[in-house]
């Protein structure tokens, strides 16, 4: 199933999509980090949409990926820089 939601800063509409795969720890943890800060996002799993797969996979090795999009421009983050990131900030 895949939550569909978006989290608005200041002017700027935030998306949230989490690429996920079955019984991933960190993908669970990231999911559960998200929804704990009020972050609605669309949860996406590898194991079964292929385009995405592949998307990930050309940037990292490993899910959890999360992708923030402000309408303007893209980030991805993987587990260890989703722990380090203000993810809703520095888009300057």
């Amino acid at each position: 199933m895949c939550l569909l939601g978006v989290f608005k800063i200041g002017i700027d509409v935030m998306e949230y999509i989490v690429y996920t795969k079955p019984n991933c720890t960190y993908c669970t943890a990231m999911k559960r980090d998200l929804t704990n800060n009020g972050i609605d996002f669309t949860e996406v799993d590898l194991t079964k949409d292929e385009e995405a797969l592949e998307k990930v996979s050309a940037l990292f090795s490993s899910a959890p990926v999360l992708e923030v999009t402000n309408g303007k421009r893209r980030r991805y983050h993987d587990w260890p820089s989703y722990r380090k990131a203000d993810i809703g900030g520095g888009w300057d």
